[in-house]
C-alpha cells in the first residue's frame, strides 16, 4: 500500500514539475531529445553547420488542445551569421489559412503566425523552418535561439496558443542553437 502512495505521490509531483514548467531538462521532455512531448509546447532544434553555409533550424510545437492561432516570436544571439527567410513548408498548420513570418534583420528577430479558419487538432510537428545564413571566418560561433516579446503595451507580440473557445493559452518554450564549424 505505501509504494502504491509513494507511485501516486511521484507521480502527482512530477505532473505538477511539467504544468510549472520545473522539469531539470526540458530539452528533453518536449520532442527535441528522444523524451515525451509536453502538452502545449514550442520547440526549436539545435543545428551545426560549416562556417558559410545555410541552416535550417526547424520551430516544432506541440498543442493538446483544438487552437486557432499559434503565435512564436524568437530572437537569434550572436554573430557572424544573417536571416535569410522563414518557410511553412511542411508545417502542420493548413497552408489555406493566413500564415505570416515577419522577419527584422536589424534587431534579428522573426514573429511565425498561423491564424486558422478550421481549428487545428491535437498533435505534434513543424510550425515553420528558419533559413540563416553563415559567415566566412564564423567557426566557433554558437547562436541562441530564444522566445522574445517584441514590442510593448497593446502593439506587444508575444508567445500564445489560442484555442478554439478563445482562451490564451501560454506554451512552454525551449530555446535551440546554431554551432557553426
Amino acid at each position: 500500500m505505501r509504494s502504491i502512495i509513494f507511485l501516486i505521490t511521484c507521480v502527482m509531483l512530477y505532473s505538477l514539475g511539467m504544468i510549472l514548467g520545473c522539469s531539470d531538462d526540458d530539452k528533453s521532455t518536449n520532442g527535441n531529445g528522444n523524451g515525451v512531448v509536453l502538452a502545449d509546447s514550442v520547440w526549436v532544434a539545435d543545428v551545426d553547420v560549416n562556417e558559410g553555409e545555410q541552416a535550417k533550424v526547424d520551430i516544432n510545437f506541440s498543442n493538446e488542445v483544438q487552437l486557432i492561432r499559434v503565435e512564436v516570436p524568437v530572437k537569434i544571439t550572436g554573430t557572424g551569421f544573417s536571416i535569410d527567410s522563414a518557410s511553412f513548408v511542411g508545417s502542420r498548420c493548413p497552408t489555406e489559412f493566413l500564415q505570416l513570418a515577419q522577419l527584422d534583420t536589424l534587431n534579428k528577430t522573426v514573429r511565425l503566425v498561423w491564424n486558422g479558419g478550421p481549428s487545428l487538432a491535437p498533435g505534434s510537428g513543424l510550425l515553420a523552418s528558419l533559413y540563416l545564413s553563415t559567415e566566412v571566418g564564423s567557426s566557433g560561433e554558437v547562436l541562441s535561439i530564444d522566445s522574445v516579446t517584441i514590442g510593448s503595451g497593446a502593439s506587444a507580440y508575444y508567445l500564445y496558443f489560442i484555442n478554439t473557445g478563445g482562451t490564451i493559452l501560454s506554451p512552454g518554450f525551449s530555446g535551440g542553437s546554431v554551432s557553426i564549424n
